[in-house]
């Protein structure tokens, strides 16, 4: 497996990507999720600030990260793995790689939001070391993006300092 920067070439295999990590949701209450992709302009925004990383496995994209500084964190916005490369270190892998990216960038925490409902999502980065933040404890930024994303009242937002 490797880990590098993303390139507009990569954007296809990013969506392909989305559109399968997307089918674990089926059946959930983030059933939603299914068939939803970043735009190509969404994408080719963040790669062209370098903000997207991919990881390959035998030259083809098996996940892909993207985020961007909010708050004085780095905020990731986005980690998906293909199906067929679940549970391989692909997610931990982007996480890792993206940690160190931004402790070398001067961040000191990585921030996220993700389902609190679902028993897969929230104890995942838990596993990472992410911690839960208090709703008294968000910043507006923060809870911004918490408003932002389709049920928010069954998401959290999570930090990991760095």
């Amino acid at each position: 497996m490797s880990i590098r920067s993303a390139t507009a070439a990569d954007v296809p295999a990013i969506i392909a990507v989305e559109l399968s990590a997307g089918t674990l949701f089926e059946g959930t209450h983030m059933a939603w999720a299914v068939g939803e992709t970043s735009t190509v302009a969404q994408l080719l925004e963040l790669i062209d600030r370098r903000l997207v990383w991919v990881s390959e496995i035998d030259g083809s994209v098996a996940g892909y990260l993207s985020g961007e500084p909010l708050d004085g964190a780095f905020h990731i916005e986005e980690v998906a793995v293909s199906r067929a490369h679940h549970r391989q270190g692909v997610g931990r892998a982007l996480l890792e790689n993206v940690a160190a990216w931004a402790r070398e960038m001067g961040f000191d925490a990585l921030t996220l939001t993700t389902d609190q409902v679902l028993p897969w999502n929230a104890p995942y980065y838990e596993r990472l070391g992410f911690s839960t933040i208090a709703d008294a404890h968000l910043s507006p930024e923060l809870r911004n993006a918490l408003a932002e994303k389709p049920d928010p009242h069954c998401r959290c937002a999570m930090v990991k300092r760095i």
